[in-house]
Protein backbone atom coordinates (compact mmCIF):
# COMPACT_ATOMS: atom_id res chain seq x y z
CA UNK A 1 0.00 0.00 0.00
CA UNK A 2 0.67 3.43 -0.90
CA UNK A 3 2.18 5.56 2.17
CA UNK A 4 -0.29 8.74 2.44
CA UNK A 5 3.17 11.28 2.42
CA UNK A 6 4.03 9.48 -1.07
CA UNK A 7 0.87 10.64 -2.86
CA UNK A 8 2.67 14.02 -2.95
CA UNK A 9 -0.39 15.48 -2.00
CA UNK A 10 0.02 19.00 -0.08
CA UNK A 11 0.47 18.27 3.98
CA UNK A 12 -3.32 19.32 4.74
CA UNK A 13 -4.59 17.18 2.15
CA UNK A 14 -2.07 14.11 3.36
CA UNK A 15 -3.97 14.49 7.06
CA UNK A 16 -7.58 14.62 5.48
CA UNK A 17 -6.65 11.60 3.54
CA UNK A 18 -4.82 9.64 6.36
CA UNK A 19 -8.47 10.87 8.26
CA UNK A 20 -10.21 9.29 6.15
CA UNK A 21 -8.55 6.21 5.92
CA UNK A 22 -8.45 5.70 9.52
CA UNK A 23 -12.14 5.84 9.52
CA UNK A 24 -11.96 2.87 7.17
CA UNK A 25 -9.53 0.81 9.15
CA UNK A 26 -12.37 -1.40 10.35
CA UNK A 27 -13.63 -2.13 6.86
CA UNK A 28 -13.58 -5.04 5.10
CA UNK A 29 -9.83 -5.38 3.93
CA UNK A 30 -9.80 -8.66 1.38
CA UNK A 31 -9.24 -6.57 -1.48
CA UNK A 32 -6.65 -3.71 -1.50
CA UNK A 33 -8.09 -0.65 -1.75
CA UNK A 34 -7.89 1.91 -4.40
CA UNK A 35 -6.77 5.22 -4.05
CA UNK A 36 -6.90 7.71 -7.23
CA UNK A 37 -6.71 11.80 -7.62
CA UNK A 38 -8.67 13.20 -10.62
CA UNK A 39 -10.97 15.09 -12.12
CA UNK A 40 -14.46 14.37 -12.37
CA UNK A 41 -15.77 14.14 -16.01
CA UNK A 42 -19.58 12.74 -15.92
CA UNK A 43 -21.64 11.75 -13.15
CA UNK A 44 -24.79 10.24 -12.65
CA UNK A 45 -26.61 9.13 -9.32
CA UNK A 46 -24.69 5.68 -9.33
CA UNK A 47 -21.14 6.61 -11.19
CA UNK A 48 -18.62 9.26 -11.97
CA UNK A 49 -16.28 9.11 -14.35
CA UNK A 50 -12.52 10.44 -12.88
CA UNK A 51 -10.09 11.33 -15.59
CA UNK A 52 -6.57 10.65 -13.92
CA UNK A 53 -3.20 11.91 -15.57
CA UNK A 54 -0.57 9.47 -13.76
CA UNK A 55 2.01 11.87 -15.81
CA UNK A 56 2.57 9.02 -18.88
CA UNK A 57 -1.12 8.89 -19.81
CA UNK A 58 -4.97 10.39 -19.20
CA UNK A 59 -6.96 7.44 -18.50
CA UNK A 60 -10.64 7.69 -17.60
CA UNK A 61 -12.12 5.62 -14.59
CA UNK A 62 -15.69 4.92 -13.92
CA UNK A 63 -16.16 4.79 -10.35
CA UNK A 64 -19.39 3.42 -8.74
CA UNK A 65 -20.87 4.93 -5.82
CA UNK A 66 -24.03 3.38 -3.68
CA UNK A 67 -25.71 5.12 -0.68
CA UNK A 68 -22.84 2.93 1.81
CA UNK A 69 -20.32 5.82 -0.15
CA UNK A 70 -18.73 7.93 2.16
CA UNK A 71 -17.92 11.62 -0.21
CA UNK A 72 -15.76 13.86 2.24
CA UNK A 73 -15.86 17.73 1.14
CA UNK A 74 -14.57 19.25 4.19
CA UNK A 75 -17.33 17.78 5.93
CA UNK A 76 -19.60 15.00 4.90
CA UNK A 77 -21.18 15.40 1.88
CA UNK A 78 -23.17 13.63 -0.72
CA UNK A 79 -22.18 12.54 -4.35
CA UNK A 80 -24.79 14.85 -5.49
CA UNK A 81 -22.83 17.76 -4.43
CA UNK A 82 -19.14 16.17 -6.45
CA UNK A 83 -19.44 18.38 -9.53
CA UNK A 84 -18.18 18.20 -13.19
CA UNK A 85 -14.51 19.65 -13.01
CA UNK A 86 -14.13 19.11 -9.30
CA UNK A 87 -10.65 17.15 -7.88
CA UNK A 88 -11.45 13.97 -6.10
CA UNK A 89 -9.51 11.66 -4.35
CA UNK A 90 -11.35 8.24 -4.43
CA UNK A 91 -10.86 5.30 -2.16
CA UNK A 92 -12.54 1.85 -3.06
CA UNK A 93 -11.92 -1.53 -4.49
CA UNK A 94 -10.71 -1.83 -8.24
CA UNK A 95 -12.76 -4.29 -10.22
CA UNK A 96 -11.99 -6.71 -12.70
CA UNK A 97 -13.48 -4.81 -15.78
CA UNK A 98 -11.43 -1.68 -14.49
CA UNK A 99 -13.76 -0.11 -12.93
CA UNK A 100 -14.10 1.08 -9.38
CA UNK A 101 -16.54 0.73 -6.38
CA UNK A 102 -16.34 3.53 -4.30
CA UNK A 103 -15.72 3.06 -0.12
CA UNK A 104 -15.23 7.02 -0.27
CA UNK A 105 -14.58 10.36 -2.22
CA UNK A 106 -13.04 12.85 -0.91
CA UNK A 107 -13.44 16.58 -2.95
CA UNK A 108 -10.05 18.39 -3.07
CA UNK A 109 -9.65 21.92 -3.22
CA UNK A 110 -9.51 24.09 -6.13
CA UNK A 111 -5.99 24.43 -7.10
CA UNK A 112 -4.59 28.06 -7.78
CA UNK A 113 -2.42 28.52 -10.91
Amino acid sequence: MVAVRELNLPEEEQKQLAALILTLKNEDTTNAPYIGRGEVTQKDDRSIVLEINNNEAVVSKIVFVSDATQVVKSMVATVGEVEVGSSVTVIGKENNNGTITARAIQVLPHESN
